[in-house]
């Protein structure tokens, strides 16, 4: 399963944000997501972004890490009433906390794309985008994957 196949598929079963063909919740890069929002997506939402790529591990153990950034964000009719935009970050920030605690019991039972996750060192922060009524979490990490399992004759002629 790929990191895109795993976090449609937590959009699609969390209860808060019910993605689906006819209510899109979920989008992934952030261009996918200006497309989307320019259309008809759904809030609250999900967005995932794929970032860059490291090297990580140790000799004989080399793991390819690459880093995402994931955005749970909702929409509010008044920016400028406190409660709404406080209602909207506890919102957000549950279904964030719900999807992190899902990756690591999915981590325990070795599930793909996240048997190696690992929630040290990931870090979240309130997103705020007041002029369209945005606001939410984002919580960027790493997924890893060992180079040496990767098939590397695929593309080789040799």
């Amino acid at each position: 399963m790929t990191p895109l196949e795993y976090f449609q598929a937590l959009a699609t079963e969390h209860t808060l944000v019910g993605h689906s063909e006819d209510h899109p919740h979920f989008a992934y890069t952030m261009d996918d997501a200006a497309t989307l929002m320019a259309r008809r997506l759904e809030y609250p939402a999900l967005f995932l972004d794929a970032g860059d790529l490291q090297v990580t591990g140790g000799p004989g153990n080399e793991l390819l890490a690459r880093s995402y950034t994931l955005a749970v964000v909702t929409h509010v009719q008044d920016s400028g009433s406190t409660a709404e935009v406080e209602s909207a970050f506890g919102l957000t920030e549950t279904i964030l906390t719900d999807v992190l605690a899902r990756m690591v019991r999915d981590k325990r039972i070795g599930t793909q794309p996240v048997s190696r996750f690992s929630p040290l060192g990931a870090e979240g922060h309130r997103v705020e985008l007041s002029e369209a009524g945005l606001y939410g979490w984002v919580l960027f990490f790493s997924l890893t994957s060992s180079l040496s399992t990767l098939n590397c004759n695929e593309h080789f002629k040799s």
